[in-house]
């Protein structure tokens, strides 16, 4: 069973079309975290989470060998992740 992890928070990130792009195209988008930390992510995956085309569940890879999967509003530039070891990203069956 995969461990359970605490999230942290995302205070700012890129707008809507930008973050579509990430997944489109393959650019990066930064996401600045609650504990100030800009992170260079990759997008994977992007999935609406209501019907609003603000709210939006993601998972990708960050720059310094991370996996992160998270929720994110483009409204309000604001969310949440959570980030996995390449061992805990297997253990929840993502290769």
């Amino acid at each position: 069973m995969a461990p359970t992890k605490k999230g942290i928070g995302i205070i700012n990130g890129p707008g809507k079309f930008d973050l579509m792009n990430a997944l489109f195209i393959g650019s990066e988008v930064t996401f600045t975290l609650d504990s100030k930390e800009v992170i260079i992510v990759r997008i994977d995956l992007i999935q609406a989470e209501d019907g609003s085309h603000e709210s939006w569940n993601f998972e990708g890879f960050v720059k310094s060998s991370r996996w992160i999967k998270g929720y994110y509003s483009t409204k309000n530039r604001t969310g949440h992740a959570q980030f996995f070891s390449h061992k805990e990203w297997t253990e929840l069956g993502n290769f």
